[in-house]
């Protein structure tokens, strides 16, 4: 009984946990302002995720410091989850991202979304490192100081 209780516990546990080290990273297929799909690929070391507006705002903040090419160069992807958005919202805030030097890989689906996103960390800049599809690292940062680190390994 023990037992039967504790693989009932683990498994209600992987089910709530959406990134785990040592899993592969559940694949997507995603836009980016520009319309080019987006998909991780075995080449990809980093996936940066914003899971809110005020996540986002810093991430862009951050990455308008660099060249367009800084993240194709460093084999990762921003992605920003604007699921949440009512549908009128998106049309003109993805709109007006196409202004952007940099690709923002959008995640539009709300199922979709409960692939990656957590209660615990919606609020974090996630930020997951990938070896062939595998997670090897999971951070959760508040700020973007550390985020130039990880990104160049």
């Amino acid at each position: 009984m023990f037992k039967l209780g504790m693989v009932l516990l683990l498994a209600f546990i992987s089910l709530d946990a959406k990134l785990i080290v040592g899993q592969n990273i559940p694949i997507f297929k995603a836009k980016d302002q520009f319309q080019t799909i987006h998909s991780p690929t075995l080449k990809t070391k980093t996936l940066v995720f914003a899971f809110q507006k005020s996540t986002g705002h810093l991430l862009k903040d951050y990455f308008d410091k660099f060249e367009p090419d800084y993240l194709e160069n460093h084999n990762a992807k921003y992605v920003a989850d604007v699921s949440a958005m009512p549908a009128i919202i998106r049309f003109f805030v993805l709109g007006d991202m196409v202004e952007y030097k940099f690709p923002i890989v959008f995640i539009e689906d709300e199922n979709e979304s409960k692939r990656y996103k957590h209660k615990d960390y919606e609020d974090k800049i996630v930020v997951v490192t990938l070896r062939n599809l595998k997670i090897t690292n999971i951070q959760y940062l508040e700020t973007t100081q550390n985020l130039e680190r990880i990104i160049n390994g």
